[in-house]
């Protein structure tokens, strides 16, 4: 527990005036415990699914995030810090090494994982003041949550696979299980989640942040769960063959059934993690005013099509800034996706939706809703003229221009890195130096490497480490 400035006050005050040992006993007000909840149900429960969310955030919106780690290793971005090289060898040249900085986040998804599961026991604490509408939200909520956190984790792993097993004991070691395992559990646990959410009621009895307006009851929160699960089926799909790729396919495009896809409301609507410059509160930490080391890839300029007002909208021109090592290149491109401190983030939008609708309507043989949807965006949104049915009528021609759509539309959000190694395009990202590598995903920490090792159970090993 941290103890803040009102705490450290008050221990001081103990001190000079001699308190007894018991009122130095301080609640962890962060993290609520079941033994609390009985005494405060409906408080500890809010507390709980207020961890949830901070750690949501502490996920997708800090400065050292899925968001911008993807950018860096999709050639999206680079993280020019003057006095710190390493945040561009870590990424471009050593992204391999268990011990780079380049193997960005790995606790923080089993983190909300343990979060979630305290969670579930303070709930369970709180159920004499539920009702059994409100306890099947939650459930649902948190369930919607998980889903959402391993699908991340696998976007950022790929082919090392993942644990998901988790159980009460806090030192318990779960072993690795494949890629195609990880995404299973994620859809599962989506699946189990909508199932909560549609006997959740009318509300939740605690409060979502405003990222998550016009998805914040049960009945709308299972339009965000669908969403979720659209995107982790559509990723599956695009990584098998066969009747199973159909068949994934097949599934997002059921999941979209019940999500917020729309050709009528913007593209920017969605879910989203939101910032604040209050006291207490996190800042977007790669907003484009006080990050000026975050910038973006020249790329980003020369490959967009003339007329494409998405880049005019999120990029910008820059004073030329130099990288703090020499094997990386210069770039007078900087970015306006998030020009302020307080710019929120998309967890997920109507844009990657419909895109994702035309990617399983392609694959599931519906190219002509597959045109429709591709046009609607790229018109839409990036104001160019809509394609031909002879510019998709391969599969190499349509993911070709699916890509190209979804970089746009989605830039800077956490997508095209992921998006290229998925449909077997990685070669397609550049490599500005000789010492430059393209990562196909993120590897194990040392440090976990070293927990599991430590075990003696070759079983527990980890995939990437030494």
């Amino acid at each position: 527990m941290r103890i803040g400035a009102h705490h450290a006050l008050l221990v001081g005050a103990c001190v000079l005036g001699a308190c007894s040992a018991d009122r130095l006993e301080v609640p962890n007000y962060n993290q609520p415990t079941p033994d609390g909840a009985a005494a405060a149900p409906l408080v500890a429960l809010a507390q709980a699914s207020s961890g949830l969310l901070t750690q949501v955030r502490a996920l997708w919106g800090f400065g050292n995030s899925p968001v911008s780690q993807f950018a860096l290793y999709g050639r999206e971005a680079f993280l020019y810090t003057a006095q710190e090289g390493r945040n561009t060898t870590g990424y471009l040249v050593t992204p391999n090494e268990n011990t780079s900085f380049g193997v960005g986040t790995f606790a923080g998804y089993y983190t909300l994982r343990r979060n979630a599961n305290n969670f579930y026991n303070i709930l369970e604490s709180a159920a004499a003041s539920l009702t059994p509408q409100q306890a099947a939200a939650s459930r649902g909520f948190a369930k919607t949550l998980e889903g959402w956190d391993m699908l991340v984790y696998i976007m950022s792993r790929h082919d090392l696979g993942g644990a998901v097993e988790q159980t009460s004991d806090p030192t318990f070691i779960a072993p690795f299980v494949p890629r195609d395992s990880v995404y299973s559990w994620a859809v599962n646990r989506l699946a189990d989640g909508l199932t909560d959410l549609q006997a959740g009621g009318s509300a939740f009895p605690f409060s979502l942040t405003a990222g998550f307006t016009g998805f914040n009851t049960p009945t709308t929160f299972t339009k965000f769960n669908r969403a979720v699960a659209a995107r982790a089926l559509a990723y599956r799909g695009s990584l098998s063959t066969g009747a199973a790729r159909t068949q994934f396919y097949q599934q997002a495009l059921t999941a979209l059934q019940g999500s917020f896809v729309s050709t009528t409301d913007g593209m920017e609507v969605g879910v989203y993690q939101v910032f604040s410059t209050a006291a207490g509160e996190v800042i977007n930490g790669i907003n484009s005013t006080s990050n000026l080391d975050f910038v973006a890839h020249p790329s980003i300029v020369t490959d967009a099509e003339a007329g494409d007002r998405r880049l005019a909208a999120k990029t910008k021109t820059i004073t030329r800034k130099n990288p703090p090592v020499p094997n990386a290149i210069s770039t007078t491109v900087g970015f306006n996706r998030y020009p302020v401190q307080t710019s929120p983030i998309p967890i997920i939008k109507n844009a990657e939706l419909v895109l994702l609708r035309a990617e399983a309507r392609y694959f599931t043989g519906d190219k002509a809703g597959a045109l429709t949807d591709v046009n609607y965006v790229r018109t839409t949104d990036g104001s160019l003229t809509a394609l031909a049915a002879g510019d998709i009528d391969t599969d190499d021609k349509f993911i070709t221009r699916l890509l190209y759509e979804r970089r746009y539309s989605l830039l800077i959000e956490g997508h095209r890195w992921v998006d290229v190694r998925r449909f077997g395009k990685l070669s397609t990202l550049p490599l500005d130096h000789s010492t430059h590598v393209r990562a196909s995903q993120m590897v194990v920490p040392q440090q976990e490497c070293d927990s599991r090792t430590n075990t003696g159970d070759a079983a527990l090993k980890a995939p990437s480490c030494p």
